[in-house]
């Protein structure tokens, strides 16, 4: 089902009708929040949205992609699009947020910055002032992103070691730094130049949409295959740390059961993702898990003394069956499309 747009009567929605306009020549922002039952977080991100636009003083359009929710999401969004004129409201039917986060930059118009956060993010104080200033500062970068700084909504378990951390999306590294695959800004604080995003947008459509979190399914990847396409066709991929947030992590992400899942849809999206962007094969891809997996349950073996470090290797043991079922299931899926095929 495409997006449908429902925006409070007569809101205008070009730059040029927004508040807090800055000097003619400075680049405009497109927020851009995709959001699923989160309607209380959604709520302070958007009041948090307006503080830092008034702040800022940057030329700011919001854009929400309600992945369909089934709370108040829309009446929460339809309070602040009452009262502002730069926040806007679309429906997604296909559920996944790499279908979602294309739907919203499918919206974007005459913005020169995509800015994606979380919906149970909000951003500190200059988020907006210091995006604008990187893409100014360098013509050539492509995609950015930033700080993120965990809100504990509980205490944080003894056992989660600081490599699990990445999972919870937190990041708080102070030192600037060029990016790589697979170690780009992660989605919840992931910002892309538009002239970038629309030179590869039709590439990565058919690719995403099979990428991101899909209900109970904690898949990933949309925003690392943005930044691949990216930084292949020439720009630059940036980690700066000023551009930073915080994200809350909630109780049931700090569960074994949760890390357990987390890193077994690592697994299956890692492997998706190498096949879709072309980057090794399917048996490749499958010979890789398989190592990963054989050399965790060797490690996993030899820490039963250590019951944190016995954890970790479980869940590692975990990634290498998810990408090795991943490559599974589709040389499975590929022999069936094949001339011939059962």
């Amino acid at each position: 089902m495409a997006g449908t747009e429902i925006r409070a009567p007569g809101r205008p929605s070009s730059l040029g009708e927004m508040a807090n306009p800055v000097e003619s020549g400075s680049l405009s922002v497109a927020v851009l929040i995709c959001t699923y039952n989160r309607s209380e977080d959604l709520d302070e991100l958007l009041s948090e949205l307006r503080r830092e636009i008034i702040r800022s003083d940057v030329r700011t359009r919001v854009i929400v992609v309600d992945n369909r929710s089934t709370d108040s999401t829309r009446e929460i969004v339809a309070k602040h699009t009452a009262a502002c004129s730069f926040i806007e409201y679309y429906y997604e039917g296909v559920q996944g947020l790499g279908q979602a986060r294309i739907t919203g930059c499918d919206q974007v118009g005459e913005e020169d910055i995509i800015a994606m956060i979380d919906d149970d993010a909000v951003p500190d104080p200059g988020w907006l002032t210091n995006i604008v200033r990187a893409f100014e500062e360098n013509p050539r970068l492509g995609v950015t992103g930033g700080m993120i700084h965990p809100t504990w909504r509980s205490e944080v378990p003894a056992w989660l070691t600081r490599r699990q951390m990445n999972w919870l999306t937190v990041n708080e590294s102070a030192v600037p730094a060029s990016c790589t695959f697979p170690h780009y800004p992660p989605g919840a604080n992931f910002i892309v130049r538009k002239e970038a995003y629309r030179e590869i947008e039709e590439e990565i459509r058919g690719i995403n949409s099979e990428l991101g979190h899909t209900g109970k399914k904690l898949l990933s990847g949309e925003d690392t295959c943005i930044s691949f396409k990216i930084q292949e066709a020439g720009w630059d991929v940036r980690y700066i740390p000023a551009i930073s947030i915080h994200h809350k992590i909630v109780p049931c992400r700090l569960t074994r059961k949760w890390f357990a899942s987390r890193y077994y849809w690592e697994g299956v999206s890692r492997a998706r993702l190498d096949h879709l962007l072309e980057r090794r094969s399917l048996g490749t891809v499958f010979l890789h898990h398989t190592f990963r997996a054989g050399a965790s349950l060797m490690l996993l073996g030899l820490t039963f003394w250590h019951s944190r470090q016995r954890f970790f290797w479980y869940c590692t043991l975990l990634k290498g069956i998810g990408g090795m079922r991943e490559a599974v299931a589709r040389a499975r899926a590929g022999k069936k499309s094949a001339p011939g095929g059962m």
